[in-house]
């Protein structure tokens, strides 16, 4: 059968999308964060950038020579190009409710979920980790 049984996700973007965390970002962190986001991914500097890059992906204490290791290979992706609008089109939070809850969600309530986080998340908070549990 092709029924999906169960879905994984860790320190996904919620399900509607980055435009609230980002709005909850800029009450809460303040500007300066919004900007690191916008830049490192926007602009790609989190892959030129190894403080923005232990920030985003590791911690500051993280061996230097790994995260170099790392961004190499974060340089090599973001030359890919990728067609954000086509992207945008077919993600599931197209079809969400008010609720934030995806209508094939709804659509199988036994659907198994497993939805992880991390405490010291800098691009996703805990609000948007329980959404995508929800």
């Amino acid at each position: 059968s092709n029924k999906l049984n169960g879905i994984a996700v860790l320190c996904s973007v919620p399900p509607s999308g980055n435009g609230p965390m980002t709005a909850r970002f800029t009450k809460t962190r303040g500007g300066k964060t919004v900007w690191d986001i916008t830049r490192g991914f926007v602009l790609k500097q989190a892959a030129t950038d190894p403080d923005l890059a232990k920030r985003f992906f590791f911690s500051e204490t993280m061996d230097d020579s790994y995260v170099e290791q790392c961004r190499k290979k974060f340089q090599t992706d973001s030359k890919t190009f990728l067609d954000l609008a086509s992207v945008i089109r077919r993600l599931p939070n197209r079809v969400a409710g008010s609720d934030g809850v995806a209508a094939w969600v709804k659509e199988n309530p036994s659907l198994r979920r497993l939805v992880l986080g991390a405490k010291s998340d800098f691009l996703v908070d805990e609000m948007g980790v329980a959404e995508t549990g929800s």
